[in-house]
Parts: structure tokens; C-alpha cells; sequence
């Protein structure tokens, strides 16, 4: 027999039995259970949002009548500390648990993400000019764009044609701008 006690108290047991000869006994069993709240886990994160250049977090259990917590990162990185500083190495969306247990061994469990991301900037020039006078002789995107190893790059007239498509650009600069043999130094709009 199995039964489920859904709220808190104490709890009285009456066993009744009958043999396979009809004797029956039964018997009042008083106090015999008493039922708990379940442990509630709970957490300060620092912050959700990490940048690698401050990849540091800091978490904390503040859970109440809790003997102990796991907090388990990166799927199979255990720690047991009450308050854990931890550094992110890389970019990307980690979860983060943390299961607390109470003098029962009951447990209650919190899940959640963080994401550490790179800073990440990009400028595009809106004119370059390459006539040899080594000012403006490039004309490609700059700022902090980490492991970028191409880019596609579209150009557009000044009334919305496409102008030139040229698909895989190295992350150096185009020092010309040709098309069908001709330089063209003219307004244009660029999209990356």
C-alpha cells in the first residue's frame, strides 16, 4: 500500500488485519509521521549577461533549512561552496543548477542560462578614394570582430540598384573598386 501526504503535520496510522481464518486485529499507531515542507532552493546570480573582458560570476545558494547545495556548470563541473566565483573561458549559453537537499534529503532544484558574449563593433566607411595619395586607400569594415574569417558585402547605387555583389571577402581591404573593367567613384550605399 503506498499513500501520498500532501500538506504538512502529523499524522496518526491505523492498521487493520484479517488473517486467512477471519481473525481480525487492528491498531492505532499515534504520531507515527510527520510530513515536512520540501527544502525551497534559492539563488543570487550576479548577472546574466556576461562579457568576456569580466567573465567572472558570482552565485549564491540563500536557500533556508538546506544542509547542502551542488551546483553543477557547465553540464559536469561540480562545486559545493555556499558562495562560488566562477570565470567563463568562451562565448555562448550556459546553463547553470543548483540542487539543495535538507537533513531529510529532500531535494529542490533551480535552473537557469547565462550567456557570455564578446564585445563586438562594427564600422563601415561611407567613402574611400583611391588615388594613390595613402589616405582612404581601403575601403573595408573595421571595429572588434572577433573570429570573423569573411564577410558578404552588397553595394547599391544611390537609387537603390544593386551595384556590386561580391560574396567571401577576406578581412582585408578592397583597394579598387572595379566592375566589368571599370573603376566607378560614385555615390553608393553599402550592406553587409
Amino acid at each position: 500500500m503506498n499513500h501520498t501526504f500532501n500538506d504538512t503535520g502529523v499524522y496518526h496510522l491505523k492498521l487493520e488485519v484479517t488473517s486467512p481464518h477471519g481473525c481480525y486485529k487492528d491498531g492505532e499507531f499515534r504520531d507515527i509521521v510527520t510530513v515536512y515542507n520540501p527544502p525551497l532552493a534559492q539563488w543570487n546570480i550576479s548577472k546574466k549577461l556576461i562579457n568576456l573582458k569580466d567573465p567572472e560570476i558570482i552565485l549564491e545558494d540563500i536557500s533556508q533549512k538546506t544542509i547542502g547545495r551542488t551546483w553543477i556548470l557547465n553540464g559536469n563541473e561540480h562545486y559545493f561552496d555556499q558562495k562560488l566565483k566562477f570565470n567563463y573561458k568562451d562565448t555562448g549559453s550556459y546553463l547553470i543548477k543548483m540542487i539543495v537537499n535538507d537533513k531529510f534529503l529532500c531535494t529542490d532544484t533551480l535552473e537557469d542560462f547565462v550567456f557570455v558574449y564578446r564585445d563586438f563593433s562594427l564600422f563601415m566607411p561611407n567613402a574611400f578614394s583611391p588615388n594613390g595619395d595613402g589616405k582612404n586607400e581601403v575601403f573595408v569594415p573595421f571595429g572588434q570582430i572577433h573570429s570573423l574569417a569573411s564577410y558578404s558585402l552588397t553595394v547599391f547605387d544611390r537609387w537603390g540598384l544593386k551595384f556590386l555583389i561580391h560574396l567571401i571577402l577576406k578581412l582585408v581591404g578592397m583597394e579598387d573598386l572595379i566592375i566589368q573593367g571599370r573603376m566607378y567613384l560614385q555615390e553608393f550605399i553599402s550592406m553587409i
